[in-house]
Protein backbone atom coordinates (compact mmCIF):
# COMPACT_ATOMS: atom_id res chain seq x y z
CA UNK A 1 0.00 0.00 0.00
CA UNK A 2 1.83 3.29 -1.22
CA UNK A 3 1.85 6.38 0.94
CA UNK A 4 -0.28 7.74 -1.10
CA UNK A 5 -2.90 4.91 -0.76
CA UNK A 6 -2.91 5.82 2.96
CA UNK A 7 -2.80 9.70 2.74
CA UNK A 8 -6.04 9.78 0.47
CA UNK A 9 -7.58 7.40 3.04
CA UNK A 10 -6.70 9.29 5.80
CA UNK A 11 -8.23 12.15 4.32
CA UNK A 12 -11.29 10.73 2.98
CA UNK A 13 -12.20 9.76 6.84
CA UNK A 14 -10.79 13.13 8.34
CA UNK A 15 -13.27 14.72 6.37
CA UNK A 16 -15.80 12.38 7.74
Amino acid sequence: MPWRELYLLISALSRI
